[in-house]
């Protein structure tokens, strides 16, 4: 199970990676190389390419549902075969309901991700930028304070945010798909708060450091929606259990 495992997430994180890279080459030959925003007057308008975007955040549900497929086929498989199976009629459009929730709030948190090109280090965590505009028509851009304490608390409740925008799909698995993968379920929810854990403390030294943090609780949510995807495929006969 080790071997399986390690083998399709890394070719999977491979590809989610190499998807990130050439994002973010794009928008920077679009937008701009430097460090600093574009004035407002040339910028280069960012078209959301939402269909790019479905594709890159299928990316992770897939290396979900590769995880979920081995807990089944390793785990109890006779158990959560027969709790499948007792589920009750037309319950596995419960589990994909799980599934498109949580795609969708995957999507609409990574449109904005598009704009943010013209930033960069703890400018990033910005979840708004505002104006200020002085009686002369000059324009400034307010930002969150980045520095000292003052920066730490600012990104330590900007990754609070990033929870709240982002454990929908993962608190609705938990108490459905908990159901038929008890323990594995128990496992996620560790995982998940680890790594929330992991990202505020990385955020609060610096942006770029609550990776480690983000990547482990978005596995957690992709394997607990992975998981739904697995129940639903199964309950509904699209493949035997």
């Amino acid at each position: 199970i080790l071997a399986y495992l390690t083998k399709t997430t890394t070719v999977l994180l491979s590809i989610y990676c190499l998807s990130i890279q050439t994002r973010f080459s794009i928008l920077k030959r679009t937008m701009g190389s430097d460090n600093k925003p574009n004035s407002k007057d040339d910028e280069v308008e960012v078209k959301v390419k939402y269909a790019s975007i479905l594709v890159f955040i299928s990316i992770p549900l897939a290396i979900g549902y590769a995880i979920a497929t081995a807990i089944f086929s390793y785990g109890n498989r006779d158990m959560y075969a027969q709790r499948i199976i007792a589920e009750t009629e037309d319950a596995h459009w419960v589990h994909l309901a799980i599934v498109i929730f949580g795609r969708m709030i995957a999507l609409i948190n990574f449109v904005p991700v598009a704009f943010k090109n013209g930033l960069s280090g703890n400018t990033r965590s910005n979840p708004f930028i505002y104006k200020v505009v002085s009686t002369d028509d000059d324009t400034k851009d307010v930002v969150f304070d980045s520095k000292g304490n003052n920066g730490r608390y600012n990104r330590a409740n900007r990754s609070v945010h990033h929870m709240v925008e982002n454990f929908g799909a993962f608190i609705a698995g938990t108490v459905v798909v908990g159901g038929i993968f008890p323990f594995p379920v128990f496992v996620l929810v560790c995982f998940f708060a680890v790594g929330r854990i992991v990202h505020q403390f990385g955020y609060m030294r610096g942006y770029g450091k609550h990776g480690p943090g983000f990547l482990i609780s978005m596995f957690a949510s992709v394997t607990m929606e992975g998981l739904s995807l697995l129940v639903f495929f199964k309950a509904s006969g699209t493949i035997s259990t």
